[in-house]
Order: structure tokens, then sequence, then C-alpha cells
């Protein structure tokens, strides 16, 4: 969890680098990608990201990923699913 001052300084120099609201949370949801590939652990913040960056794919590869993401296990169809969402 961060401060309220830390909050602060992170968007001082959000605003600094022009970076917009939507391109942060696209990179968050990229971090929370690349987390879980590296380590094969997906904390619950992560997955809600993840799962939110999933709206747009089809019904059967959005319950793979929130059953792998569930279970933990990411199998390489999802590590496939999770890559193609960091395009």
């Amino acid at each position: 969890m961060i401060t309220d001052k830390e909050l602060e300084e992170l968007k001082a120099i959000q605003t600094a680098l022009g970076i917009s609201d939507e391109d942060a949370a696209k990179m968050a949801v990229k971090s929370a990608i690349k987390s879980a590939l590296a380590d094969g652990k997906v904390t619950d913040d992560e997955k809600v990201m993840i799962v939110n960056a999933a709206e747009g794919l089809s019904k059967a590869k959005k319950n793979k990923l929130t059953k792998a993401l569930e279970s933990g296990e990411i199998t390489e169809e999802v590590e496939k699913i999770l890559k193609s969402l960091d395009d």
C-alpha cells in the first residue's frame, strides 16, 4: 500500500513524463503480466488487473485464464493468453 504522499509523488512523475492515466494503467497491467510470467505467482491486485485486461477475450480464453490465476498453474496455453494481453 502506498501513502497519499507517495501517490502524489508518483502522479507528479507521471505528469513530468507526459504519461496519461490510460497509459499508466496499461503499464501496470503489463507489469502484472510480466510478474506472473516471471515467478508463476499472482497477487490479488495483479489478478484483478489481468482479469480486467482480459475483458475482450473469448469466454473460453477468459475462463482458462481465470482458472489458471486462481490455481496458480500457468500452462503454456495460459502463458500465450497472457502474452497476447501484453501486446
